[in-house]
């Protein structure tokens, strides 16, 4: 791992140490795969979703710190996913 990594790896970790938590929601799975292989390189875990509805019914949805949505999804679009998670998770980060 370089210094920059290291540094990025530091920076997204909570205060107690522990890697903060991302939802993943895209119905390409080429997209959620990217994004895996990516964002754990700044010390964040990732956990991918195909849809909306498995992202709302997902028994861990209160633990991510954030939530990155597809705008465009078959059945539920990534606005009203949005809107949904913005009612029950006020603190969390959505993107």
């Amino acid at each position: 791992m370089t210094t920059d990594s290291k540094e990025r790896s530091r920076s997204c970790r909570g205060g107690d140490g522990v890697p903060q938590r991302v939802l993943v929601v895209d119905d390409e799975k080429h997209i959620r795969d990217i994004l895996a292989s990516v964002l754990p390189s700044f010390g964040l875990e990732v956990t991918p979703c195909e849809n909306a509805r498995e992202a709302l019914l997902h028994p861990m949805l209160r633990a991510f710190h954030f939530i990155i949505t597809d705008h465009s999804m078959p059945g539920m679009n990534g606005i009203d996913l949005t809107k949904r998670l913005r009612e029950s998770l006020p603190f969390t980060v959505l993107i």
